[in-house]
């Protein structure tokens, strides 16, 4: 189901991304503080880090011309409604097991790798933009990975 489809700017989109990020971050930082083992904790803190990395790289991509739109006529259609569901945290509790928590971090980075899968085919954005999607794609499958690799070794505990 196809939600409210807007005009943006390729600085919109990276404005977007970077919330989505920084969301993920914090995230991160908050399922780090309800796991109880060094290990988790450790990994969840890479991650968090990791996510850092992603909100520098769109803060700077943001900086460059590429990232300018020129004329008002430079917009991309997009669902924003796919955004905006990404932007919007999970609620994470002392309640929640460690699976809960590995199967919502799953689900995330499932859907931001989409996202970035999306932008990255996006003909209508310039090379410099597509590149940094194709990357954070590429960063977004090796959290996925990590990620079953957690839930794949907390069956066995």
């Amino acid at each position: 189901m196809v939600g409210k489809v807007e005009k943006l700017t390729v600085e919109d989109i990276l404005s977007f991304a970077m919330r989505i990020e920084e969301e993920s971050f914090r995230f991160y930082r908050t399922a780090r503080d309800v796991f109880g083992d060094d290990d988790s904790s450790r990994i969840m803190d890479q991650l968090a880090q990791e996510e850092t990395n992603h909100i520098n790289w769109l803060r700077e991509l943001l900086e460059k011309p590429a990232a300018k739109s020129v004329n008002p006529e430079d917009t991309i259609g997009f669902d924003t409604d796919l955004f905006k569901g990404m932007i919007i945290g999970e609620e994470i509790h002392s309640r929640l097991t460690t699976r809960d928590i590995l199967n919502i971090a799953l689900e995330r980075e499932k859907k931001t790798m989409h996202l970035y899968d999306t932008m990255h085919s996006m003909s209508s954005m310039n090379e410099t933009v597509r590149d940094t999607f194709r990357v954070l794609r590429e960063q977004e499958q090796s959290h996925v990975h990590r990620v079953q690799k957690l839930l794949r070794e907390s069956e066995i505990t």
